[in-house]
């Protein structure tokens, strides 16, 4: 039960850094609109992933891997920073 909650957790946190949101479901189960699972939606509230909350955890894990290999400009940001810290240590040395 608790690994269950923390990798829905870390799916979560995954899909929140790409834009998306996992929608539990908590209806019965029995309807045939809803398989139980989760549902993946874009900030616009479209679905995704999982219509009819059919996708497991790693399901939408695999899909945003897929799609987004790395958090939007995470790595630009630090390939930048990087460079421009450089930049900047051989703009202002001075060599007689």
């Amino acid at each position: 039960m608790a690994d269950d909650r923390r990798e829905e957790n870390r799916v979560r946190s995954l899909a929140s850094r790409h834009g998306y949101r996992v929608s539990k479901s908590r209806g019965p189960v029995d309807n045939i609109d809803n398989h139980g699972d989760y549902m993946l939606t874009d900030s616009r509230n479209h679905c995704v992933l999982g219509g009819r909350y059919e996708a497991t955890p790693q399901e939408i894990e695999d899909y945003i891997r897929q799609e987004n290999p790395e958090p939007r400009g995470s790595s630009f940001r630090r390939k930048f920073a990087r460079k421009f810290a450089r930049m900047r240590v051989r703009a202002f040395v001075h060599t007689p």
